[in-house]
Parts: structure tokens; sequence; C-alpha cells
């Protein structure tokens, strides 16, 4: 069933309530278990901020109703499994780091020529208001696809593509307040190796 959209207490993807969610909405579907299954549901999914499957068990206690409850959650647990299938089938395409250029070419001013931000002294510069956060955002679209893992130095994280091109993000630099990335690039196709530092 997964995390609830309407939910307000964040999202609990992956954890144990929306394994035990996913157990109880299965187990309302055997006779004799429903009603239990149901009534267990309700606070299950309240915790995970999941009002839709709390209201959904809430009438599967119902009878006739209930069964129209219970296929509506079924209905969701397919949603579900269909857009994690469809975010895993477009990650499997993502082979180098410049796959996922559009995603932040507007937002961090790439350029024709392949460079982001602006021209400094000895990198590319993107001012923001929070270089932190904007960093972090940049690295996080920039590596989308690709295998992370933490700088032999600790200093660090890197992600590494399948064709070898790599990202680099350091939220400590030489230069004071400026969190940079770095970019990598085996095989030019449309991005330019580069180093951009944030600032503000």
């Amino acid at each position: 069933m997964g995390a609830g959209k309407s939910g307000n207490f964040g999202n609990t993807k992956g954890s144990s309530l929306d394994a035990l969610s996913n157990m109880l909405a299965a187990a309302s579907l055997i006779p004799g278990l429903d009603t239990f299954a149901d009534l267990a549901s309700i606070p299950v999914d309240l915790a995970r901020g999941d009002f839709v499957s709390a209201g959904l068990s809430a009438i599967g206690v119902i009878p006739v109703v209930g069964e129209i409850g219970d296929t509506a959650k079924l209905a969701k647990m397919a949603d579900k499994a269909v857009d994690t299938a469809k975010s895993a089938k477009k990650a499997s395409k993502i082979t180098s780091v410049a796959d996922n250029a559009k995603s932040v070419a507007k937002k961090y001013n790439l350029s024709k020529s392949g460079y982001f931000g602006t021209k400094g002294k000895n990198a590319r510069i993107f001012k923001s208001n929070d270089p932190i956060k904007s960093s972090a955002d940049f690295y996080k679209k920039i590596s989308k696809g690709g295998k992370q893992s933490v700088l032999p130095n600790g200093k660090g994280v890197q992600t590494i593509f399948g064709d070898g091109s790599r990202v680099v993000y350091r939220v400590k630099t030489s230069t004071p307040n400026s969190p940079a990335v770095d970019i990598s690039i085996s095989i030019y196709s449309g991005i330019k190796k580069q180093k951009i530092h944030f600032i503000k």
C-alpha cells in the first residue's frame, strides 16, 4: 500500500509499518480474517499518515460495503506496484551522468557548450541563497541512477555510472562556505568535465 500521499506524518516508504499494512491488506481478503484485519489496519494506516487506506479499512468492517473497500485497497496496492516498476525501469536506462542533464539543465543554467552555472576563476560558479541546499539538490538529481559510495578519505560522496562517468560531492572544500560538485565524463554526450562551486 505504501505511504499515503495525503498523510501528514512524513514518508514511511520501506518501513515496518508499510510491511504490516500490506500484510493486513492481504489478510482482509481472507474470509474469517477480513473483519479483524480491517480493524487492525486502521491504527496502522493512521500511524503511517495514510488516511485513505484507514478510511477504506473502516469501510471494510461493514458487510457488503466492505467488499468494495477491499477491492479499492487492492487497486491502490496495484497502482503502487506499477509506479515502483516504472521508476525502476526508468532508473535502469540511466548509464551516464549526461542522462540526467535535462532534469537540471534549466535550474542550474546548463549552457549549449555543456557547462553549468557561470565561468569562475578556476571553476564554474552557481550563486544561491542557500549553497548547501542547492548543491545537495543538484547532486541528488545529476547522480540519479548511478552507484553511490563514500569517498575513500571520507570527505564526500561519489556516484559512478555504467559508462565510467563520475560525480563527486563535497560539502566542505578549500573555499569556505562553498560546497562543490565535480563531474568527470568518459564519453562526451552534451556535458563536459567540470567543477561547480555553489556560493552565495
